[in-house]
């Protein structure tokens, strides 16, 4: 092989390492940077709630038999003891003492829930379903379905209803700061000739 072919390569080769190392090392500064601008809850735990059980209708009395669910609970919604039903993404609620189904109420236990793990009563203008993981809930969260509860101030709480539990908080400059994580290093890896 020829003495310049030779050279071509070598110089290819630690120009791909080279950016590697950049983008290891601009990774390595951004995940510090990404823990201090993250937003973060008040409250980590799940609230304790005590449930009222006394005049509460068995759930056979009211339920439809070709109703298939996959888990139930006694919650607390607003004051009033209330089954809550999963049945595959859908989470539906009922009055405990009536057995009357409660319509979106699942948006405002996981609002009820989301101003607990805020600490804060700052006005809502959002809620949404959330049933697939993409940029702003990753996989690592692991929680789904959620509703994500978006606060006037822009923060974003996701909220698994089913279990009270907090999947994660989100803002913008997180968003964006993720989505960066995502796409250049592999769009970086993918435009490298080997």
């Amino acid at each position: 092989m020829k003495t310049g072919k030779l050279l071509k390569i070598h110089k290819m080769l630690s120009m791909t390492a080279l950016i590697l190392s950049l983008i290891w090392i601009l990774s390595g500064f951004m995940h510090p940077i990404m823990g201090w601008v993250r937003p973060s809850a008040k409250n980590f735990r799940p609230p304790v709630s005590i449930v009222d059980t006394k005049n509460i209708k068995d759930l056979k009395e009211f339920l439809p038999s070709e109703k298939k669910i996959n888990s139930f609970r006694l919650v607390d919604l607003d004051g009033k003891t209330c089954y809550q039903l999963a049945e595959g993404f859908e989470t539906s609620y009922f009055d405990a003492q009536t057995g009357k189904e409660i319509k979106e109420a699942d948006k405002v236990f996981a609002s009820s829930l989301a101003h607990y793990y805020k600490g804060q009563l700052v006005p809502i203008v959002k809620t949404e379903l959330v049933t697939s993981f993409d940029y702003k809930y990753p996989f690592i969260n692991r929680l789904l379905p959620v509703v994500k509860v978006s606060f006037e101030d822009g923060e974003d709480y996701y909220i698994h209803t089913r279990s009270s539990r907090l999947g994660t908080v989100g803002n913008s400059l997180k968003d964006n700061m993720s989505l960066f994580f995502i796409n250049v290093p592999s769009s970086v890896m993918m435009e490298q000739p080997f």
